[in-house]
């Protein structure tokens, strides 16, 4: 495999788990932002329009979110089931991990099979 692939699988390794934590961020800055209005006794539409504003952008990363976590589970599958060093159960082994643990399995199988794997 050419390094330049690897090199894209690895991002899309890691993309969806970096973007769960941009969201994580998101949310934890929203709930300090609202626990402030509370402390300062904002009146209701301040707090309403600050929720809206803010989890409207969530809602968007959430849903480029599930984008990528299906396009990494495809991808990861399509090279579970191509790969001829693994044999037929650890494939499928391989396989119920990705559907069930999609993003930390495809880190797993990133660096055992994609990043272990000689060139071929």
């Amino acid at each position: 495999m050419k390094q330049s692939n690897k090199i894209w699988l690895g991002i899309l390794a890691f993309l969806p788990l970096l973007i769960s934590f941009i969201t994580i961020g998101l949310v934890i800055k929203n709930f300090v932002g609202l626990f402030g209005l509370a402390l300062a006794d904002a009146p209701a539409e301040t707090a309403g329009y600050y929720i809206l504003k803010d989890y409207t952008v969530i809602i968007l990363i959430a849903v480029l979110l599930n984008f990528f976590n299906f396009l990494q589970m495809i991808v990861f599958i399509i090279l579970c089931m191509k790969n001829t060093r693994i044999e037929n159960n650890g494939k499928i082994l391989y396989i119920i991990f990705l559907v069930i643990f999609t993003n930390i399995t495809a880190i797993v199988y990133f660096f055992l099979e994609i990043m272990g794997r000689s060139k071929e």
